[in-house]
């Protein structure tokens, strides 16, 4: 009898075990921050892109609930809204989207613009052109401290009026972020030079430095350098540009594009600077302390 009553409760923790390991999962996945209970009374927020989770982590209460629609490994240009996405659109409280990608802008029209945050609409925001374009550049557009933190005011002023009881918390965490985020400023406009960068998600990670980002290898992220953009970036990189780089959790070039980029600067030994994926692990404040990081060195 003792041995059953051994293998029983043994059977039970290791249930109990299970269970607190599938529960962990889900929170600290991508799909899903906050509270997993749909009753309670937080705030149920919808992201259009992954980006933003780590972000939302350090903002929300634990009664908030934050799911993403458009996950990582997900081509954002290809992306349609499902069944599922309508239904989680509907019951939101909020819906913060980049208004870029083909979906966000079937979401604009089906749902109301009273839950819809739309970041490159906020008030303080700042659209650069693109280098090579000069059209609007709708790619990392938070990537400049400035336009993050007007993000951040703005999120959590619509956080507090969807759920008070949280209102001093969401200003607490709030403020801890503007710390770090007038620490970085004192960097603003620090540097005087010209770069090349591997693609138009780059440019805001470093303008606001001083980096002034003259020509793209790729004016899209999903393109290919011509021979003409390959010459002028030699070019610039020889009369001492700057080559910026996206680079993945290790530090790696994330494309092809970007290993060409690299190898072209450490021909013409061209400073580099690494700027973090923003579909990586990590808040948009610690990638900037991150580029930040790599000045000061």
């Amino acid at each position: 009898m003792q041995y059953k009553a051994l293998v029983l409760a043994l059977a039970i923790l290791l249930a109990i075990l299970v269970v607190l390991a599938v529960k962990d999962t889900r929170v600290l996945g991508e799909e899903h921050v906050g509270s997993e209970d749909e009753n309670i009374n937080g705030a149920s927020i919808i992201v259009t892109f992954p980006i933003l989770l780590d972000d939302l982590e350090q903002l929300i209460c634990n009664n908030d609930r934050v799911k993403v629609l458009a996950s990582t490994g997900i081509d954002p240009h290809t992306y349609q809204l499902t069944i599922s996405d309508l239904e989680l659109l509907k019951k939101a409280d909020l819906i913060i989207s980049t208004a870029h990608a083909p979906f966000e802008m079937k979401i604009r029209a089906i749902v109301s613009s009273k839950k819809l945050i739309e970041i490159t609409k906020i008030p303080g925001v700042r659209v650069l052109p693109n280098p090579s374009t000069g059209k609007p550049n709708y790619h990392g557009v938070i990537y400049d401290p400035q336009n993050y933190r007007a993000f951040l005011e703005y999120l959590t002023e619509r956080l507090a009026a969807i759920n008070p009881t949280c209102k001093d918390y969401y200003a607490e965490r709030l403020r801890d972020l503007e710390e770090r985020l007038e620490a970085l400023m004192t960097l603003r406009g620090k540097l005087k030079a010209n770069a090349v960068a591997s693609s138009p998600i780059a440019v805001y990670a470093v303008e606001w430095i001083g980096i002034h980002v003259e020509h793209l290898l790729s004016p899209d992220p999903e393109a290919s350098p011509t021979p003409g953009t390959i010459k002028k970036a030699e070019e610039l990189l020889k009369s001492g540009a700057y080559a910026v780089i996206l680079v993945d959790e290790d530090g790696e070039p994330l494309s092809s594009l970007d290993k060409k980029l690299l190898d072209m600067a450490k021909e013409y030994k061209a400073t580099i600077i690494r700027v973090p994926h923003l579909f990586s692990r990590g808040s948009i404040v610690e990638k900037l302390e991150y580029i930040a990081g790599q000045l000061k060195e």
